[in-house]
């Protein structure tokens, strides 16, 4: 599992580690084993339909945010001074973290980096 720092870190420079093909432009469906998806939510009519699937209904257990700064190291936006459950002094951006279960075994969570 990735911290939040690394999550942060591939987000923002998603096309530096995985390559163009490889991203979402819609929400993953027919999912039958544990996997990770990167996924374009510009490329979707709505964001929220990235919680939504063929599986059924997800009960939304919590979620957890981690405020961070950027700061731009040879081309890459690295995340600096992610700070989990307190706000630091108004930061420039926030990873949400939701965590979600469709039963007592099949879970899943979505991470995804908001601008303030």
């Amino acid at each position: 599992m990735l911290t939040p720092n690394e999550t942060v870190e591939l987000l923002l420079n998603c096309e530096h580690y995985v390559e163009r093909s490889k991203i979402c432009t819609a929400q993953p469906l027919r999912v039958q084993h544990n996997c990770t998806f990167i996924v374009d939510l510009s490329k979707l009519k709505d964001t929220g339909d990235v919680k939504c699937d063929d599986l059924g209904s997800w009960k939304n257990n919590s979620y957890k945010k981690f405020g961070f700064y950027i700061e731009d190291i040879d081309g890459y936006n690295l995340p600096k001074s992610v700070t989990a459950g307190k706000e630091s002094k108004d930061p420039e951006y926030a990873l949400r973290r939701e965590y979600f279960q469709l039963c007592k075994d099949f879970r899943k969570r979505i991470d995804t980096v908001i601008s303030k």
